[in-house]
């Protein structure tokens, strides 16, 4: 039978070093500087779907002709033919893929064009504002739909 260790012996874990938390003068030499991240890359973008989608396109398939393709090359090949007879979305699908999507402008004003008008209501104002749009959707003011 073995016998036990007498207290304060070493079990061999830890070979001489203290147990328990790190002490402080150990601590800042591990710290991470101001502005410094502990994950610079972030959490790694990944989706099943498009995961899955990589695996299907990369898998091989035939072509009319009877030749070995990777898929997405077929899907391009069907693209294009789609596009060569007139296919006004295949075309525009392409033309998005090679040269860029056009950009839009976008403008943002109130009535007429002109300014967003702002307006500042009280408390009671709020309250009657809310109660109208409230009663329009048949909804009570203060209940939960929860009850």
């Amino acid at each position: 039978m073995a016998s036990k260790k007498a207290s304060g012996q070493n079990s061999g874990r830890s070979k001489g070093k203290p147990r328990g938390r790190p002490m402080p003068q150990n601590i800042e030499a591990h710290k991470w500087q101001p502005g410094q991240s502990g994950n610079p890359g972030g959490r790694p973008r990944t989706s099943i779907f498009r995961d899955a989608l990589v695996r299907a396109i990369t898998k091989l398939a035939k072509d009319k002709s009877g030749h070995q393709v990777e898929l997405i090359d077929a899907i391009a090949q069907q693209l294009m033919a789609k596009a060569i007879k007139g296919d006004l979305a295949a075309i525009a699908m392409i033309a998005d893929r090679t040269d860029g999507k056009p950009a839009q402008s976008v403008t943002v004003g109130g009535p007429d064009g002109g300014a967003i008008p702002i307006t500042t209501l009280t408390p009671a104002e709020n309250e009657k504002r809310i109660a109208e749009i409230l009663a329009k959707t048949g909804a009570v003011h203060g209940s939960t739909t929860a009850d």
